[in-house]
């Protein structure tokens, strides 16, 4: 196969993987659901590359449009999107600490950060402010949720990377 097409695979992989993680790793709750979405781009962006990262925008935008929400497909395909860049960007550096866990903690606070900011304001541009704080609670909660699973992913992530670096960008 050649590199475009390793490279096309790996993409839908990535939009895949986000779909999975959102769709059928819930928990619901009285107003929603809490999903791992975050975990699965942030993973995917320190274990294979920006448009792989950025293609979960794709599986998220999927993920809401067949759970019912389709009204957030887009804004998550955005939030994604840049979700994916910041996060690539952030671990990119070719520096000693480029993949330690100290970058992936800030590319995961990074990420949180752009989620928290994305959908809140998407709340409050379909619906208004009156809500404010009640939304923010249960996006904190989610956020919350998706840093401790990150985090504590590390290793797993880690180990994918080196898998990744060694048996399938060496037959690129």
């Amino acid at each position: 196969m050649s590199e475009k097409s390793y490279r096309i695979a790996f993409m839908g992989m990535g939009a895949a993987i986000v779909f999975v993680c959102g769709y059928f790793l819930k928990i619901s709750v009285l107003n929603g659901y809490y999903n791992l979405e975050d975990c699965a781009v942030l993973i995917l962006a320190f274990t294979m590359n920006m448009p792989v990262a950025v293609a979960s925008a794709v599986g998220a935008g999927l993920c809401d449009l067949l759970s019912g929400s389709a009204i957030y497909a887009i804004p998550s395909s955005v939030i994604y999107a840049v979700i994916g860049v910041v996060t690539s960007i952030i671990l990119s550096h070719k520096g000693r600490n480029g993949k330690s866990f100290c970058a992936y903690a800030l590319a995961a606070i990074a990420c949180e950060g752009i989620v928290f900011a994305g959908y809140v304001s998407t709340f409050c541009v379909l619906y208004g402010v009156s809500d404010f704080i009640g939304v923010s609670l249960f996006y904190l909660m989610q956020i919350a949720l998706n840093l401790i699973v990150s985090l504590a992913l590390y290793p797993v992530a880690v180990r994918i990377r080196k898998f990744t670096q060694n048996h399938i960008y060496r037959n690129i």
